[in-house]
Parts: C-alpha cells; structure tokens; sequence
C-alpha cells in the first residue's frame, strides 16, 4: 500500500468465467459499472482496473486512494460484489491498509482463526454476490480440498468456486456485510448532497466537463496554506462576472469540509 487511505481489489477469472479474453473481461467489467461510476462523486481518485499478465495467467487489478471518504471504499466493495454477482466466474478480492476489511468489518461474527491476520490474510473473496472464507484446517491429518498454506489468490479463487459450501462465510456476515453497503451501488445517495450556487460561468463549464475537478477545488481552499492563500488573494484567475445559479452535487464529505471552511476574500479580490 502507498498510502492508509489506499484501497486495492482484484479480479481473478477461475476454469468457469467463460470469457477467455482479458482485455475483452475488462472491457464487459467496465461497461457494468461505469453508470455507477460515472454517477458518484469521488473524494481523491476514481475506481480503476486493467489487466495484470501472470504469465500462465491474468487478472484484473486496481487501486483507488479514498481520502477522507471512507464511503469511496465502500462502494467500490460494492462494485466488485456486483461484477461477482453478474460474472459468476470471477472472484473479488479487497483490501485496505488495515487488511481485509472485509472481516474487520464483519469481527464479531467471524470463526476465531480469522481474527488472527497472519492466518486470514488472503483468504477472504467475494463470488456470486457473497463473501467467502476459505477455512484453515483443523488438524495436520484432516483431510480437506481447502490448502493448508494460504496459495495464490489465483488458486484461492479456484477453490471459492470449486467448493463454495465449504467457503461461503455464514449468514450474519453476509448480512453485516450487506447492511455496511447500503444497497450500494445501487444507491447513490447515500453520498451525495445537491445544493445550489451561485458561480461564474467559466467555473461551471469546467465542472461540468470535469466533476473530478470539483474535489480538487475543494481540497484546493481546504488545505490551503499562507503561500497559498497570498497567491490567490488577487482571485486574478475567476472574477465575479457572468455569474449564475446552478445546481451542484457535492459528496457529503466534500460538503462538510467546504462547508466547515472559512474562507474571507481580500478587498482587492473583487469577491467582497
């Protein structure tokens, strides 16, 4: 991980995902979620995958830095829940700085092995729509189809759908997991606030050909330091004219940290 605000999910294709092509799998991934996507105000960085060659294998990987929202983080675990529900041969995996989030998530529900993340670590995938855990063996003479040794992802995913009434986890995790997503991504509101403002018209346009920028202006007036501050007191760049009303959709974290922001415009600035 490059830094703790860092989420990383994979894609593994198992002997069941009938599209050999990867680049034709991403292509099907990306149609499927970018309504979504497309559709979701995001804090720093935006859900990204491309395919990952092996060698004898592929996959599709990504990584997304979510900032101050941990819903961005959330609701790409939806995403890859989804793309495991549509795409059946397709197995997810998500982590974070801290792990697998997802039993961080589900902690209170989980067997008592998987609390330990030496040992959890790499075992936990969504397919079908559904979180599974592939369990640890009892004993050294059990005999199991499930590795004793944590192997590769690629292989984990096999199992997962070679075997997924030994690695479906139960239903309280489901249903923990569930309730944390919200019916994302289906639901998109939960992200979001619309409000209206009043802003020159050249800022307009550039959000409206670039709603990224809207974060990036965000963080800009938020983190903003002296130097900062004396550069723009001149506001030289966006005056007060051609100025409008229009509707803008913030993320709700993006909202409470403008809105918890006090900024005061120079005499000079022409905004006073």
């Amino acid at each position: 991980m490059e830094t703790e605000d860092m989420v990383s999910y994979w894609l593994y294709p198992t002997s069941s995902h009938s599209i050999k092509c990867p680049m034709t799998t991403l292509a099907k991934v990306c149609t499927l979620v970018s309504p979504f996507t497309s559709s979701w105000v995001w804090q720093r960085q935006s859900f990204s995958m491309k395919v990952v060659d092996d060698g004898n294998s592929w996959h599709l990987a990504g990584s997304t830095c979510y900032g101050e929202n941990v819903l961005d983080e959330w609701f790409i675990v939806s995403l890859v829940r989804l793309v495991s529900t549509e795409f059946p041969g397709l197995v997810g995996r998500v982590v974070d700085s801290d792990g697998e989030i997802l039993l961080i998530e589900a902690a209170d529900h989980i067997p008592s092995w998987a609390a330990e993340p030496s040992v959890a670590s790499g075992r936990v995938f969504l397919q079908g729509g559904l979180v599974h855990i592939i369990p640890v063996c009892d004993h050294p003479g059990q005999v199991t189809p499930i590795p004793a040794v944590t192997p590769h992802p690629s292989v984990c995913a096999q199992v997962v759908t070679s075997y997924p009434h030994l690695t479906r986890a139960s239903n309280k995790v489901q249903q923990t997991i569930m309730d944390r997503l919200d019916n994302m991504p289906e639901n998109l509101a939960s992200n979001h606030h619309i409000c209206t403002i009043s802003l020159p018209r050249t800022v307009a346009r550039l959000l409206a050909r670039d709603k990224n920028m809207l974060a990036k202006l965000v963080q800009g007036v938020v983190e903003k330091d002296q130097v900062d501050t004396r550069q723009a007191r001149a506001m030289s760049r966006v005056k007060q004219i051609n100025m409008e009303e229009y509707s803008v959709k913030f993320s709700r974290c993006l909202f409470a940290m403008v809105s918890s922001c006090k900024v005061r415009p120079s005499k000079g600035s022409g905004w006073v």
